[in-house]
């Protein structure tokens, strides 16, 4: 079952969220030997490279995530440089699709995620799926 979860992410700040992961029937879910996925990215389907991979492997280029073993906890992690990355060129983009300046600069941004667990057999869960709600950095 995935569920629904927005995240608010302060631009040029740490920030953490801690989820935990449990059944249909609200048990707790042991993450031992699991591994976990996530992407940022400004819409569903994009097939660009994501605005942010965080991932339990080395491959995370956006943030980590931790997986809390028997506790069954994920936690998504990413330092003020990751989450000042999340819109690095996202005016530029906004001044290009809609010509006005004014559209341009607003104290919020969305995009959208989802966090896939994966367990030692292979089997893959969309666990949290949502937007991205990114607050702009007055000083960065």
């Amino acid at each position: 079952m995935t569920l629904r979860q927005d995240l608010i992410i302060p631009q040029y700040a740490d920030w953490s969220f801690v989820y935990t992961h449990k059944d249909g029937t609200g048990a707790v879910v042991d993450l031992t030997g699991y591994s976990a996925a996530m992407s940022i990215k400004r819409q569903p389907g994009q097939t660009a490279v994501p605005r942010s991979y965080l991932s339990t492997g080395a491959d995370a280029n956006g943030g980590t995530i931790t997986l809390g073993g028997n506790a069954g906890t994920v936690t998504l992690t990413m330092t003020a440089q990751q989450t000042k990355q999340l819109l690095w060129d996202f005016d530029l983009w906004a001044l290009i699709e809609t010509g006005r300046a004014d559209a341009v600069i607003k104290p919020e941004s969305h995009l959208v995620y989802d966090l896939a667990l994966t367990d030692g057999a292979g089997k893959v869960t969309r666990a949290l799926e949502g937007r991205v709600i990114v607050r702009r950095s007055v000083t960065p």
